[in-house]
């Protein structure tokens, strides 16, 4: 099944600080890119609840999320949806 037929959409969050690889399993199913000073958690999310959910655990960690957004087909590849995020 190729990436375009995977159900959900996929999602950009943007924390302040470089996450190191021990925040990955609080985002099971997401990516984690570092960029000057922030890191980008991105991944697919298949409802409403999923991206609250990542939401509140960005918040529970104590981490400033500075953006939200859906990437559009043309960016950026995304991992599997995740079944549970959160």
């Amino acid at each position: 099944m190729g990436r375009d037929t995977e159900p959900g959409t996929v999602y950009e969050f943007v924390v302040k600080g470089g996450l190191d690889d021990r925040f990955a399993f609080h985002f099971e199913g997401m990516r984690l890119e570092r960029r000057d000073g922030t890191t980008a958690l991105i991944g697919r999310l298949v409802d409403q609840p999923q991206v609250a959910g990542v939401m509140a655990q960005i918040q529970e960690l104590g981490l400033e999320l500075i953006s939200v957004r859906q990437l559009e087909k043309g960016d950026q590849a995304a991992g599997p949806a995740s079944p549970r995020i959160g």
